[in-house]
């Protein structure tokens, strides 16, 4: 599998847009270290109950991430689809 595995916003922007630009910087540096994406979307679980928000997963929502489902306790997000190069 191929996932986030942490994001934390220390207060240098907007979490969506940290996101974002996060995202699409992952997919530029795995396209030049391995010269394609791997087939699978990227990943990432947020514990629900460690999240202040009373919408966990909102700041992904909002940079284009969709939810996949709630596992004990997990809430499962899938990246935006992969773009070609």
């Amino acid at each position: 599998i191929w996932r986030n595995m942490m994001f934390r916003n220390l207060y240098a922007g907007v979490a969506s847009e940290l996101i974002a630009v996060a995202t699409e910087r992952t997919y530029e540096e795995w396209r030049r270290e391995y010269g394609a994406l791997p087939p699978e979307r990227l990943r990432t679980e947020i514990g629900i109950a460690a999240v202040k928000s009373a919408d966990p997963g909102r700041c992904y929502r909002l940079a284009g991430w969709v939810d996949d489902r709630i596992v004990k306790g997990k809430l499962y997000m899938w990246a935006p689809p992969l773009v070609a190069a």
